[in-house]
């Protein structure tokens, strides 16, 4: 009986553990699967405009154009470390504008790729009407009010600052978006500046030190695309804001840089004085 009882704990286990290993190839094969289609999407793009995904950001923008007498007037070596120091703080700056425009004409580059490829399967991708183009269903189905009516009603709702919209005009029945519209809109997403110094600090106690640096990113993986279109414009904008980040990153990284050389070379200087 307790021989009986140990073999079929013995086939359980067995059985068990049979299952992640015949997961784990699956799983390898579906990584695999997407990864080949990754590289297949990114070589299409390239064949289309000729130009490569942006993939690194910073790594890329280091690498700066040497100047064209580098090798006909070489630097001389410095004298001393104080030299050495002071040679670099003075490069410093230079090579930090160098690298910012290299950032932002990588990433130029790569929104013409954006724009190139989006042109180029346009004719594969029809243009779809958004999702509130249409009146709402009681409008539609005329036991409500009317679309300007709808509208109007709307806009009055969302309008928090009047003082800041235009006068009120008729509503066309085109869906183009009205001054009226436009104007509440702005008044709504501008935030006061202690509203802006909670989200930016996480606290209300310190106002100087709001930013508009600081807000979130505008994230649109939340809402799906109605369009190609809207697709390949969510994407420039997401090249755009990735290359907002690098740029604040960079500054903070080249003033960090300098703010460690200015150091050495106070601590050179104190030393020489010391002797």
């Amino acid at each position: 009986m307790a021989a009986a009882v140990a073999t079929a704990a013995g086939a359980g286990t067995g059985a068990g553990a049979a299952h992640p290993s015949q997961n784990h190839p699956q799983q390898q094969q579906q990584q695999q699967q997407q990864q080949q289609q990754q590289q297949q999407q990114q070589q299409q793009q390239q064949q289309q405009s000729g130009i490569p995904v942006l993939v690194h950001l910073t790594p890329a923008a280091f690498f700066v154009p040497l100047p064209a007498d580098v090798a006909a007037t070489p630097l001389p070596p410095p004298a001393d470390r104080v030299a050495r120091l002071r040679a670099i703080l003075a490069r410093l700056d230079e090579h930090a504008a160098q690298v910012r425009s290299n950032a932002i004409a990588l990433v130029r580059r790569d929104c013409f790729r954006l724009l190139s490829d989006a042109l180029a399967d346009e004719p594969d991708h029809p243009a779809q009407p958004p999702d509130d183009a249409g009146p709402p269903p009681s409008a539609a189905a005329g036991g409500g009010p009317s679309r300007g009516h709808y509208h109007h009603h709307h806009r009055r709702h969302h309008q928090r600052h009047p003082q800041q919209a235009a006068a009120p005009s008729t509503i066309s029945s085109s869906n183009s978006l009205t001054p009226e519209d436009y104007n509440a809109m702005i008044a709504n997403m501008s935030a006061p500046k202690p509203l802006m110094s909670i989200i930016g600090t996480g606290d209300s106690s310190t106002s100087s030190s709001s930013s508009p640096s600081n807000l979130p990113r505008p994230d649109f993986s939340k809402v799906p695309d109605r369009s190609h279109r809207e697709f390949a414009t969510h994407q420039i904008m997401a090249s755009v804001s990735r290359l907002l980040d690098e740029l604040s990153r960079l500054d903070q990284h080249f003033a960090h840089t300098r703010s460690e050389y200015e150091a050495a070379l106070k601590r050179e200087l104190e030393a020489d004085e010391a002797r």
